[in-house]
């Protein structure tokens, strides 16, 4: 189940540092972020190198939290690695166990960034999230700067650009979900044009907005289905769905 958003940056400007990685082949694989024992959040973002799930390598994590009252930290967030054939991806959770929720008159913001690099051959072709089944105002929206890095305008708007050449700034593609319409909101599916060759930075934001009665939910999952390309010439046909796996929630005041 996935979520993602567009961040909410007024004014500042972020760069992803991720220009030295390529793809690589199997023998180049990180080692695995299970056999890292990276558990939270935290972890990650404290993450010396790259670890692994499937084919892909995952780096430069980073967290920010906005809103009113006790938001979570990066350590109250569990992470699991999600690899079950074609599925590659990650699993966020409260670390021992409960919702992540706001309560009611206060908000918050989450918001990860990271990316990943596949492995030499495969071909990243779309992108899907989903939520649990949630309550009260959630909106998650993610962004997917495809073979170049997420970087944002003066004026907060996210872009793609390669750092060689900040002229040709794009829009990133963008996919989102929601809580307005149940349960057709919940997921969204992206089909990546252009398709993921190398690497891509990823932007998502988890917003919840307490109203009369809070809001939140028990876990997301966003994962990519890898599917082996054909060896004929200009036929790589391969399908990663999905990007990254964000959790994020509120603790109820008192």
């Amino acid at each position: 189940m996935k979520f993602a958003f567009q961040a909410l940056f007024a004014g500042v400007l972020i760069w992803n540092t991720a220009g030295s990685l390529q793809a690589g082949t199997a023998n180049e694989l990180a080692p695995s972020c299970v056999g890292r024992g990276l558990q939270t959040l935290q972890d990650y973002l404290s993450l010396d190198g790259e670890c692994s799930v499937g084919i892909l390598n995952f780096s430069n994590f980073s967290f920010n939290a906005t809103g009113t009252g006790d938001l979570y930290s990066a350590s109250d967030i569990a992470v699991t690695p999600v690899f079950n054939g074609s599925d590659t991806g990650f699993g966020f959770s409260h670390y021992g166990g409960g919702q992540f929720q706001v309560a009611a008159g206060l908000t918050a913001t989450y918001v990860i960034d990271y990316t990943y690099v596949i492995d030499a051959g495969p071909v990243g072709s779309g992108a899907d999230l989903g939520m649990d089944p949630p309550f009260g105002s959630i909106s998650i929206a993610e962004d997917i700067c495809v073979d170049s890095h997420l970087t944002f305008s003066l004026g907060g708007a996210p872009q793609c650009s390669v750092f060689s050449d900040f002229s040709s700034a794009s829009a990133p593609q963008s996919l989102s979900v929601d809580n307005t319409n149940p349960p057709q909101s919940w997921t969204a599916h992206l089909n990546l044009s252009p398709r993921v060759q190398s690497f891509a930075t990823v932007q998502d934001t988890i917003s919840l907005t307490g109203g009369m009665s809070g809001a939140g939910f028990d876990n997301v999952t966003s994962s990519g289905a890898i599917i082996n390309s054909t060896p004929e010439p200009f036929a790589s046909v391969l399908c990663l769905t999905g990007l990254l796996a964000v959790m994020a929630g509120r603790r109820l005041a008192g």
